[in-house]
């Protein structure tokens, strides 16, 4: 029994001094904790929303923040608060006065330089001396937008055009037209409306659509649109719930007036290339009806204009206002009366753009032969 009262008492000499420290520490912890807090803890604070007063804010300008801090205690007192990015001390608010349940505090606008792409802020809290930070709902990450840094989830873009395209193309006033759009999100995805427009006119518009990061294309229906003024310059704009805004865009995308109507276009012709030229009938005697047929490959824009035969410098034959679209297509000319009368008959074919003629690239030469006159190889 004395061996049980002294292993006892042993235990109590060896244990007893650490618990007695630690309930020491805690009271000391709670001491300095509630400072000048006059009862309010580090632990019963925690951050509910932390916003820019002015958001979005531009790169240069002034920032202020709004802190909402919510405090789960009935103790109430005086606090100073710090909104910092990483260890660098953004803002300050001193003697900020703490009551139960939602407090809601405005730090005045300093100068702040956001320097990286992943800015997030932290708020502690300084009762005393000793500061602590703050438990938090979520992150608050500053995103850089097309209309600056913000801290709202609701943010939108940088979005901008990569093309603008219109089908067809090149198009005649009144004729239904259709747009196609490629755009690139640079931030977080997105859903609302899209619409072009010219100048303050909405052209077309697609509802309800998902712009998902990275690049995506649009269709628009086709609309029947007039092209009355000669400076048609069209922009894209997003909607998202009710608040619209502009695009950037590399480049304008304004519509040309030309020969073979309106083009948003802006490559020239060509490359078109010719894939077979035929002569009908093969063989043909001199003074007979022909017909020629030219297979183009033309891997430019679809265009417009007229295509002839020439010898040399004289013009057999010509057909106007055709289309040429992108890709490999035929076209029959109407028949002639043609007289061969020397050696060399060597034919090529040019296309004429706005009365400006391009003359036609062939794989070979395509020359009548004497003998029967043939254009067979």
């Amino acid at each position: 029994m004395r061996k049980i009262f002294w292993v006892i008492v042993m235990g109590l000499v060896l244990v007893g001094p650490g618990f007695a420290q630690g309930q020491v520490d805690k009271i000391i912890d709670r001491f300095f904790e509630k400072g000048e807090g006059g009862g309010v803890l580090a632990r019963d604070l925690r951050v509910l929303e932390l916003e820019f007063l002015r958001d979005p804010v531009l790169e240069g300008e002034r920032v202020g923040f709004r802190v909402t801090i919510v405090n789960d205690s009935r103790r109430s007192g005086r606090v100073s608060l710090l909104i910092k990015d990483r260890d660098e001390v953004v803002n300050e608010a001193r003697g900020v006065a703490i009551r139960p349940g939602e407090n809601r505090i405005d730090f005045p606008e300093r100068h702040y330089r956001f320097s990286r792409a992943d800015v997030c802020f932290t708020v502690e809290v300084d009762i005393e001396g000793r500061r602590r930070p703050l438990v938090a709902a979520k992150e608050f990450c500053a995103r850089r937008t097309f209309s600056g840094w913000t801290l709202s989830d609701k943010g939108v873009g940088p979005i901008y055009v990569e093309e603008l395209e219109m089908l067809p193309d090149p198009a005649v006033p009144g004729q239904e037209i259709r747009f196609r759009v490629k755009l690139r999100n640079d931030g977080r995805p997105v859903r609302g409306s899209l619409r072009i427009q010219d100048k303050d006119e909405v052209i077309a518009q697609v509802d309800n659509v998902l712009m998902p990061r990275g690049i995506a294309e649009f269709q628009f229906p086709f609309t029947r649109y007039a092209f009355q003024r000669s400076d048609r310059c069209f922009t894209v704009v997003v909607n998202i719930e009710g608040t619209s805004y502009p695009v950037d865009a590399a480049k304008e995308f304004c519509a040309r007036r030309t020969f073979s109507g309106w083009t948003l276009s802006d490559k020239g012709v060509g490359p078109i290339y010719v894939e077979e030229l035929e002569m009908f009938p093969d063989p043909a005697v001199p003074g007979q009806d022909i017909r020629f047929r030219v297979k183009l490959r033309n891997d430019g824009r679809p265009v417009r204009g007229s295509l002839r035969i020439q010898d040399k410098d004289q013009v057999l034959i010509q057909v106007d206002e055709v289309l040429i679209p992108r890709g490999v297509s035929e076209f029959q000319f109407p028949r002639t009366r043609y007289t061969f009368w020397r050696f060399d008959h060597c034919f090529g074919v040019v296309v004429d753009i706005e009365r400006t003629p391009y003359p036609v690239d062939a794989a070979r030469e395509f020359c009548a032969k004497p003998v029967g006159w043939t254009l067979r190889p």
